[in-house]
């Protein structure tokens, strides 16, 4: 029978183990193949927010806050603060799949643009967006510029999504297709075979490089992850059912719950 001590020791080890391989062995299970870039914004390191696949670690512009994320911690945006990743070759592409948390600091409208992400001068490559100015019908989409101008596939107001919620926006390109899901559920499908136009100017998450202005996003954004290809329905829904396992996992409440079991199994 084990005593209180032997209780707190074991409880411990448990967390520890937990620290250095439960996350790795859990966040593997994101789908991998394609995965080009991946920012957790879990912690700051020298200024900079680490990129857990390759070397493309963001760069801090302003003074965004670190906030509880739904993995772990996330980044609060007030709209003027973005990181910025320089140009790297394997973040140029020509199909694609982006795919962040936000939870906006107000819903979507018709006043304002608000990027959540973009490649390339004014997202020429491709880019996430919250808001729209002229689209009045569009609360969200996913973007890129082809031969003859910006081809989008954008979520329509019919059950339009509010602030404060966190919400899981993909937008996948495959050289034919451009669709964009929100919680996983398809909401727009566009058509248009082509080419995005391949724009080595830097990525920026929070904020737009070039074009009118920074665009800013106000509000939280999580877990991004960018691939070179378009992922599949399938893809799609198991990504978003083990972030919101690992958002389960490391609840606040699960040290209180671990220990309240080990108690009662003494």
């Amino acid at each position: 029978m084990l005593n209180e001590k032997s209780l707190m020791l074991l409880l411990a080890v448990a967390i520890v183990a937990g620290s250095i391989c439960g996350g790795t062995v859990a966040e593997a299970q994101f789908i991998s193949e394609g995965l080009v870039g991946r920012w957790a914004f879990d912690a700051i390191t020298q200024g900079k927010i680490k990129d857990a696949v390759r070397t493309n670690d963001g760069s801090i512009k302003g003074n965004p806050k670190m906030v509880e994320g739904i993995i772990r911690k996330a980044m609060q945006f007030d709209g003027s603060e973005y990181i910025e990743i320089f140009g790297a070759k394997e973040l140029e592409l020509k199909d694609f799949t982006v795919d962040a948390w936000i939870k906006a600091d107000e819903k979507a409208s018709e006043q304002k643009n608000s990027r959540i992400l973009t490649k390339g001068v004014s997202g020429a490559n491709y880019a996430l967006t919250w808001h729209h100015v002229d689209w009045k019908k569009f609360s969200q989409s996913v973007s890129a510029q082809m031969t003859g101008g910006f081809f989008i596939a954008s979520s329509t107001r019919k059950n339009p999504l509010e602030a404060d919620v966190w919400y899981n926006l993909v937008g996948t390109y495959n050289g034919r297709e451009m669709l964009i899901y929100v919680d996983t559920e398809l909401r727009n499908k566009r058509t248009w075979a082509g080419t995005p136009i391949v724009d080595p100017t830097d990525l920026t998450i929070g904020a737009m490089t070039g074009g009118g202005g920074p665009e800013g996003f106000e509000g939280v954004i999580d877990e991004v992850k960018i691939y070179n290809r378009a992922l599949t329905p399938a893809e799609i829904v198991r990504n978003y059912e083990k972030a919101k396992a690992l958002a389960v996992e490391d609840s606040p409440d699960k040290l209180a719950i671990t220990w309240g079991e080990l108690k009662r199994n003494r």
